[in-house]
């Protein structure tokens, strides 16, 4: 793919390509200055029509204050089907030991995979979540999964 994703940091702007994001999945998802992001997990099969809300919790456990100054899904999100609900307005001032929740919904329009990457941004550093969920009908995927291990002959 040639997608672009764009982070911003000290004014700088950097462009890695997404082929790069998923390389550094574990540099993009760690948690940094002293700011811990919740996991995002889609558990279920969410229903084509459906819609399910995750909570994702921001939590500050250094000894500085941190501002989160954005908030923004990173891929291309043509149909909606994942949106962000602020209970802020941001910038939002997260001193020591304090929490705010950011609210991701998923409400797929067709049946597959539908992946995008949500962004957290400090301003000096940004913290991602991969966002990943199995969108359809739950009984006809559970009919089409394995019965038994594949076996090459």
């Amino acid at each position: 793919s040639n997608e672009a994703i764009v982070f911003r940091t000290n004014g700088a702007v950097v462009t890695p390509s997404l082929a790069e994001v998923e390389t550094n999945r574990v540099q993009v998802e760690k948690d940094k200055g002293g700011i811990s992001v919740s996991p995002v997990v889609f558990r279920d099969v969410i229903s084509i029509g459906g819609c399910v809300e995750v909570k994702v919790t921001v939590r500050n456990n250094g000894k500085l204050a941190r501002s989160l100054v954005d908030v923004k899904l990173l891929r291309a999100n043509r149909h909606n089907e994942f949106q962000i609900r602020l209970d802020q307005a941001l910038p939002t001032a997260l001193p020591p030991g304090a929490s705010a929740s950011v609210a991701l919904v998923c409400a797929p329009v067709h049946a597959g995979m539908v992946l995008n990457t949500l962004s957290l941004s400090f301003g000096t550093f940004s913290i991602g979540r991969f966002l990943e969920a199995r969108c359809g009908d739950a009984e006809l995927l559970d009919d089409l999964k394995p019965s038994s291990r594949y076996r090459k002959k």
